[in-house]
Order: C-alpha cells, then sequence, then structure tokens
C-alpha cells in the first residue's frame, strides 16, 4: 500500500473512471451478505487487479488515505447519484464518510468550496457533512451548512445542476475556505478521521481485488520512489 498525498488526489481526477462497470470480487469482511458482491470498476482497457487486505491491524499502522483505497478505487463520483450509491453498496457506512471527508478535505485544500462544488466531487456533499457530525466537529458541520444555505439549500447532486446553481447563484466561499483551513489547523483532520478510523476499526476491513488503470499503477509506482 502507499500514502496518496494531494498532489495524487488532484490528478486522479483525470484518470479515474469516467463510467463503472461490475466487477466481482472477495466480501469485504465488515459486509455480511453472500460469498461474493459486486465492485464498480473503470470502464478502461487496461485495468489490473490489485489485491487489498486490511483488517484490524492494518488499520492500526496506517494512514487514513491507505485504509480507505478499497473505496477509493470502486467508488464512482463520476456517474450519477445511482451510480454512486450501488457502487458504495458493498461498503461500511463508516467507509463511505471517511471517503467523503477525505475528497471534500483535498478539494477545499486545492481550491475552496468552489472547485468542491464545481467538480464532481459535490456529489459527496451530504455524506462529507455527516463525516462532521460522526467525528462531532460542530464547526466543520456549521461551515458545510452554511455552503449550502449559499448553494440555495440543497446543492445539486447532479454536476451540472450543481454547476448551474454556481453560476446562477454567484456564491461567496473565501470566508468559509478561511474557516475550514482555520478549522483543520486547529484540529487536524488527518489526526480526528485516524482517530475515528481506529475506534470503528471493524467497519473498514476489507479483503478483495480491486481494478485499477495501469497509468494510476505507474503514478503509484513513481510517487513510491520518490519518498
Amino acid at each position: 500500500m502507499w500514502r496518496r498525498d494531494l498532489s495524487f488526489l488532484m490528478l486522479c481526477t483525470a484518470c479515474s473512471r469516467q463510467s463503472a462497470s461490475l466487477a466481482t470480487t472477495d466480501v469485504p469482511a465488515s459486509t455480511p451478505s453472500a460469498t461474493s458482491t459486486p465492485l464498480c470498476h473503470s470502464s478502461a482497457s487496461d485495468l489490473q487487479p490489485v489485491r487489498l487486505d486490511v483488517d484490524e491491524q492494518f488499520v492500526s499502522n496506517h494512514d487514513s488515505s491507505e485504509i480507505l483505497d478499497p473505496v477509493w478505487w470502486s467508488a464512482d463520483i463520476y456517474g450519477t447519484v445511482v451510480d454512486y450509491e450501488r457502487c458504495l453498496q458493498p461498503f461500511s457506512r463508516e467507509q463511505r464518510l471517511m471517503y467523503a471527508l477525505l475528497w471534500y478535505r483535498a478539494e477545499v485544500d486545492n481550491g475552496g468550496h468552489d472547485q468542491f462544488f464545481f467538480n464532481s466531487t459535490g456529489i459527496v456533499f451530504p455524506d462529507a457533512l455527516s463525516a462532521f457530525r460522526e467525528l462531532d466537529l460542530t464547526e466543520g458541520v456549521s461551515i458545510l451548512a452554511e455552503a449550502a444555505r449559499r448553494m440555495g439549500g440543497t446543492p445539486a447532486r447532479d454536476r451540472v445542476q450543481r454547476q448551474r446553481q454556481l453560476e446562477s447563484l454567484g456564491p461567496q466561499f473565501d470566508d468559509l475556505d478561511s474557516r475550514f483551513y482555520a478549522l483543520d489547523k486547529k484540529v487536524n483532520l488527518d489526526a480526528a478521521m485516524a482517530a475515528y478510523i481506529r475506534s470503528h476499526a471493524s467497519a473498514f476491513r476489507f479483503h478483495g481485488t480491486v481494478q485499477i488503470s495501469r497509468e494510476s499503477l505507474e503514478f503509484r509506482k513513481r510517487l513510491t520512489q520518490t519518498k
């Protein structure tokens, strides 16, 4: 496994799936279902199977982004809400909330709330809001709730509709961006997420295979070699 930094989070938008299909993999250990469960993966032709095993010991020794790799490579933020929900179905509530917070933080850190809502990542908004509630970070809840108010009360899950909201309403987020940066500095979201994940370790278990494009694997190899 490897540490995904913010530069990769931004680059991954270009190399990730644009449409999702189903592949059969092992059941995540936290999901009580049949002997196999469908996970989504990219429709790209250069996919490579990668085995991921996340257990309690792995959770105790790795950072949040590595623990969330199974969700990262299986979820679909680029399609419809139906696609988003379908691809997250095999995962626990805890996994999907921390996944959403990972995306939210990366986008706001990179380009503020305007970028978060403009890009496909805005689809995770409800889960990011729930993640702040789950972490008992009331300031985070307040920031996102106010951002939603400026988006007309409810940011559209569909990207085109959400972009129309941005264009028609012209919301300003500079103060909310600053509040979020101050919150992250004060509470250290990395540490807060890690503490939450370790206290809910069984909900983050996964044993199975995900499909990753050759381009992403090559980038991962180069990134690992530079560390």
